[in-house]
């Protein structure tokens, strides 16, 4: 009787393990098949500039091409500004309208951003007034040699 009784017990923590076992093979089988079905559609961004008291920050989610987020601009001694950043992402550039508020005035200006190894940098171009916007002219050259680096950042 007391064999059986080992055994018995042996049989229940053996199913007790496979079953446990199984729920977790299951549990994680849908879970890689979610992840796996899930197109990556939403991805947080996040980038700092931080030289001396200046900094800048750019925090986005991207849905398939198009971003849209947060950005400010907070230099020492000087009026910062916050507002949205929306745009596009074409391959290594990042291209958007920065909608923010600046001493009191709301303001939109187009930025272009070129991806590096190390975050992205803020380009300049020659630009004109259209539409109660700053944008950028039309065939204009890009120049970043000189553009401050946004370093990757964790969004936590």
């Amino acid at each position: 009787m007391k064999i059986f009784n080992q055994l018995a017990l042996y049989v229940l923590i053996f199913l007790s393990l496979s079953c446990n076992n199984n729920s977790k093979q299951t549990q994680s089988n849908v879970m890689e098949e979610t992840l796996r079905n899930t197109p990556m559609e939403h991805r947080n961004s996040c980038y700092l500039y931080a030289v001396d008291k200046d900094t800048i920050s750019l925090q986005f989610t991207t849905t398939k091409d198009s971003i849209e987020g947060n950005m400010r601009y907070k230099f020492h001694q000087i009026d910062g500004s916050m507002g949205a950043f929306n745009g596009t992402i074409k391959g290594d550039t990042i291209i958007g309208i920065y909608a923010f508020e600046a001493e009191g005035t709301k303001s939109k200006r187009e930025l272009i951003f070129l991806k590096t190894k190390a975050g992205i940098v803020q380009g300049s171009g020659e630009t004109s007034i259209q539409e109660n916007t700053e944008r950028f002219k039309k065939n204009t050259k890009f120049d970043f040699k000189d553009g401050r680096t946004l370093k990757t950042v964790d969004c936590n």
